[in-house]
């Protein structure tokens, strides 16, 4: 793992390094006391997780943090300081620091607090490796027939990823998913009442059995980017099915801080899906 080190105490820094340096797999790429220098040097290098004490001038850590955010660079942040309010710690957090540390640093916690990050960090990862085998490009030379298989896998293998590949109405949603594959057409153009021979009451009970099985999903995949700080690749690939604003709401839900998740859009899971394993 890549660290960055912006503290203007000379002592943390050495407890900092030597913490940092006891793994062998782990590089400093930069140590200062300067916010400027670390702003420059995190939209630059390729950090993975980056150490702030708060007091820091001309401006505080919280606003290096979001200095560094803005300019689209995201590495991890653990922040350090001394008996900051209640409302600053919540600002904090609110703004996406992983963790906080309090001063005097304690050895433990600060081991602790690392091995936990370096884990998020790879288990995000093994995500996106995940990811990219269940829907990476097929080989645009393969036969149609053949073509046409391997995106209904690749499909299937995308439910199960996110837990949604079985219980009732998950026949449905393959079912579905194969027809636009074979059909070449988006949701829209299917005309699910003629296909199952029912009436319009039929298609609205069958799209209610669809929907609280993707809100299954959606809830898997937000516990999954809660728990282990899930990079942009995996909140952009979720986007694609559920729209960026639902898996937002659902991670706040989780959190705490709304009081009901993200909203089902039946027609975007199903166009984002196909589109995704095409």
């Amino acid at each position: 793992m890549n660290f960055y080190v912006v503290d203007h105490d000379q002592e943390e820094q050495k407890i900092l390094k030597k913490a940092i340096e006891r793994d062998f797999d782990n590089s400093i790429l930069g140590i200062t006391d300067n916010p400027d220098e670390a702003y420059q040097d995190a939209i630059r290098l390729s950090i993975d997780i980056i150490f702030i004490n708060y007091e820091l001038a001309p401006y505080n850590g919280h606003q290096l943090m979001r200095k560094i955010q803005q300019s689209h660079h995201h590495p991890h942040f653990i922040l350090i300081g001394k008996e900051l309010s209640p409302t600053i710690k919540s600002q904090i957090f609110k703004d996406d620091a992983d963790y906080l540390l309090d001063e005097p640093l304690n050895v433990e916690e600060l081991n602790k607090i690392m091995r936990l990050t370096i884990e998020n960090i790879r288990m995000s990862r093994r995500l996106l490796q995940i990811l990219d085998l269940v829907s990476g490009a097929a080989n645009h030379h393969t036969e149609s027939f053949g073509f046409k298989t391997k995106q209904e896998k690749r499909a299937k293998s995308i439910l199960r990823f996110w837990g949604i590949s079985g219980g009732v109405g998950a026949p449905d949603i393959i079912q579905i998913i194969k027809m636009m594959i074979e059909q070449e057409c988006s949701f829209e153009e299917l005309d699910l009442q003629k296909i199952y021979h029912f009436d319009s009451e039929g298609k609205k009970v069958l799209l209610q059995r669809i929907r609280r099985v993707l809100k299954k999903g959606l809830n898997n995949l937000a516990h999954i980017c809660t728990s282990f700080s899930a990079d942009d690749k995996i909140l952009e690939y979720a986007s694609n099915l559920y729209g960026f604003e639902s898996v937002e709401n659902e991670i706040q839900f989780l959190k705490g801080k709304r009081k009901s998740g993200g909203r089902i859009e039946v027609e975007q899971f199903f166009n984002g899906l196909v589109q995704e394993v095409a």
